[in-house]
């Protein structure tokens, strides 16, 4: 199943993506909540990715349940990416994450085959 939403524009469309919602303008990007994780796990998904800003939402505690609840499945989470409609039917994405120490998560380049 694939979802693709554009909030990633150029500005000044583009303020709807993140400076909007951080600005309390608008409501926030659309993100899955921790129960939308869990339901995915159960389907076997491995791999949660969106064109927003980050799975977790505007909401500090909303994101934090989110991404204990991908980490608890051993989902992995890709954010901010663009293009991903383009991919073909058949196509397969792959993320590459550089390793950091001491961090979480990081920047990372996403691939796709096809």
């Amino acid at each position: 199943m694939q979802v693709a939403l554009s909030y990633y524009k150029p500005l000044p469309k583009g303020s709807a993506c993140m400076e909007d919602s951080l600005n309390g303008t608008r409501e926030g990007w659309p993100a899955p909540g921790p129960d939308a994780i869990q339901y995915l796990a159960g389907k076997g998904i491995r791999c949660v990715a969106t064109d927003a800003p980050s799975l977790g939402g505007a909401d500090p505690k909303h994101a934090l349940w989110t991404y204990w609840m991908l980490g608890t499945n051993g989902m992995v989470g890709v954010e901010f990416l663009t293009n991903l409609s383009n991919l073909p039917t058949g196509g397969y994405f792959m993320f590459a994450a550089g390793k950091i120490k001491g961090c979480y998560g990081g920047p990372g380049r996403a691939i796709a085959l096809y």
